[in-house]
């Protein structure tokens, strides 16, 4: 249902294996029983959420785009809703409102920016180096208002003692391979990753 439920399904012993948001992990990594297993690789190498406008607009802070302003597009990752939400809670009731949702890609979302059709668009950064990368010319005409501080990948997490060691190893080792693999590519491009990594100490703090 959420991220609260998936880790008490673990530590219950509901669930064997999860998968959070970097984000919702800093908010469970306390809870009993839960051990990251591997961090995903981004295809840019990055999770940052961008609140982006027309290069030639009179917007200077956040707290200028008034009412349902922001294309948001669909299937956006969760870590851009986090963000708009925490920006919204520092506003008026009202401001800096998601528009509403007509089915748009990140791309075309952009494409409304640089064009004037829209005021703002919140997208992940990948988008952004996307479109830099296949129409640079629309890209120039844009300008990030905001954005989030760089986030923790999602990450792979077991329940403790739910395999024994050489599974634990198997399924890891599994992850960590599989962009060398036919099928592991096609799975790491469909959840646009470049892969799985070790989790690094860091990643806890």
């Amino acid at each position: 249902e959420d991220y609260k439920a998936l880790a008490e399904k673990l530590s219950t012993g509901k669930l064997d294996i999860g998968v959070f948001h970097g984000f919702e992990y800093a908010w469970v990594k306390d809870t009993p029983g839960l051990v990251p297993l591997v961090a995903t690789v981004p295809n840019c190498g990055k999770v940052q959420a961008c609140l982006v406008v027309s290069v030639d607009s009179k917007f200077t802070e956040v707290k200028d785009l008034k009412g349902a302003c922001v294309v948001v597009p669909t299937s956006s990752k969760a870590h851009c809703h986090m963000y708009l939400e925490r920006i919204r809670e520092r506003l008026p009731a009202g401001d800096c409102c998601p528009a509403k949702n007509r089915g748009l890609t990140p791309e075309a979302a952009l494409g409304e920016v640089a064009n004037g059709e829209a005021d703002a668009a919140l997208v992940d950064v990948s988008s952004l180096i996307a479109l830099e990368r296949a129409l640079p010319g629309c890209y120039k005409k844009l300008r990030i208002l905001a954005q989030s501080e760089q986030l923790p990948p999602a990450v792979v997490v077991y329940r403790k003692d739910s395999f024994d060691a050489a599974t634990v190893t198997k399924i890891r080792n599994g992850l960590l391979d599989c962009s060398t693999t036919g099928p592991g590519r096609l799975f790491s491009m469909f959840w646009q990753l470049k892969g799985f990594e070790d989790v690094s100490a860091s990643y806890h703090t």
